[in-house]
């Protein structure tokens, strides 16, 4: 089993220690990979953001199709605060400006993502939709970094606010 075959090699669970272990004969599963979170810090959610880009990027690296996603227990956050970081980690791990790339652009692979959480998780579309309105709002404050001075200047900023906060029903003065 995994522990047998995890016994033998230096895999220890430490942050950013990633094992794949290539299942092949496995019909359900292509690859099995375990990412270390590494030793209890002071902001643990970032460790599951961390968490959820590298479990995407590794997936897509290897143009995998479908990804599940096995989230430890943690004493310290319930299964759906854990889910939330994570799926925010993941979203986030998307994001590439190549607003101005015109070939290779970035692939996505990954069409389906499982979880598998150790307490029930309810409402679970709401955490979807949180963690991606999160995860879209990071990347849109990157995309207005990205940005050369002369598209995001203050008079284009203002009408950028003006023009999401309609989107959201708001009444923006600038």
């Amino acid at each position: 089993g995994a522990v047998t075959l995890i016994s033998g090699l230096a895999y220890l669970g430490k942050k950013d220690q990633v094992l794949v272990v290539n299942t092949a004969n496995d019909k359900n599963f292509q690859y099995s990979v375990l990412i270390g979170l590494g030793e209890k810090a002071q902001n643990k959610l970032d460790i599951y953001r961390h968490f959820g880009a590298q479990a995407f990027n590794l997936a897509n690296q290897k143009r995998v199709k479908k990804l599940a996603v096995f989230l430890p227990e943690d004493k310290d956050f319930s299964a759906k605060v854990l889910l939330t970081a994570t799926l925010e980690g993941l979203f986030m791990a998307r994001y590439r400006f190549d607003k101005y790339i015109t070939k290779d652009k970035h692939e996505i692979f990954i069409e389906q993502v499982s979880f598998v959480v150790n307490d029930s998780v309810k409402n679970s579309k709401e955490i979807i939709s949180r963690a991606k309105a999160i995860a879209e709002s990071v990347c849109f404050a990157r995309d207005l970094i990205n940005e050369g001075p002369w598209v995001v200047n203050p008079p284009a900023l203002a009408k950028m606010a003006v023009k999401e906060g309609k989107t959201l029903g708001l009444d923006v003065k600038v």
